[in-house]
């Protein structure tokens, strides 16, 4: 029995998971071809488990922090700057093209026009900056933001946090 790896983009989390659960000197085509076909189910599973519970934890990880920096969970920006930092995080490859490609897929996820998603990001981050963490936010953006000044655009706010998350794991 044969089996095929497609990867398709290097940056998913299920390439980083593989790469996480194999050595850099293990080959993937020698570890499957060895295992009886009662097993490769099992560890499918286990994958797939360890890579739920791994995007639950970065999940609450995005909620906890969303809320330390003062973003209420009952205005629409909250929903789509989580859901932002969560994409971002899963692919970089966002990274620069969060008005061209990640809004559009927020607009249809929500279903709702791209203005409308920049325009409550960017009112929650101003209210992020009026009630938050002060402490928190110059620990986050201290060197690109003067937390007591100026707060960031939407891309910074994103893409900062995002990395900070891709950084801890």
């Amino acid at each position: 029995m044969g089996f095929k790896v497609f990867v398709v983009d290097d940056s998913t989390s299920y390439v980083r998971l593989l790469k996480e659960c194999f050595n850099e000197n293990d080959e993937i085509k020698n570890i499957i071809n060895s295992l009886e076909p009662s097993n490769i189910n099992s560890i499918i599973i286990n994958v797939n488990n360890t890579y739920i519970n791994k995007d639950k934890e970065i999940e609450n990880k995005v909620t906890v922090l969303l809320h330390n920096l003062g973003i209420p969970s009952h205005i629409k920006g909250y929903s789509y700057i989580r859901s932002s930092i969560l994409m971002v995080y899963n692919n970089p490859n966002y990274v620069g093209k969060i008005t061209k490609e990640l809004y559009p897929k927020l607009s249809i996820k929500y279903n709702t026009s791209t203005k409308t998603i920049e325009r409550s990001i960017r009112h929650a981050i101003e209210v992020s900056w009026n009630r938050g963490d002060l402490e928190l936010m110059d620990q986050l953006f201290g060197h690109s933001i003067d937390a007591y000044k100026s707060k960031p655009t939407n891309s910074e706010f994103i893409v900062t946090i995002a990395d900070k998350l891709r950084l801890e794991n």
